[in-house]
């Protein structure tokens, strides 16, 4: 039991840096497709 709620905390901090990455990634593609356009 406590394997498995260590194992919830750790999908949720994962979730939370999947949203950040994502958004980072985001901005960079972003950026980068700015550049390919000019």
């Amino acid at each position: 039991m406590r394997k498995q709620n260590h194992k919830g905390f750790n999908f949720s901090a994962l979730s939370n840096n999947v949203v950040l990455l994502k958004e980072s990634v985001g901005d960079s593609f972003y950026a980068a497709s700015l550049v390919l356009i000019y």
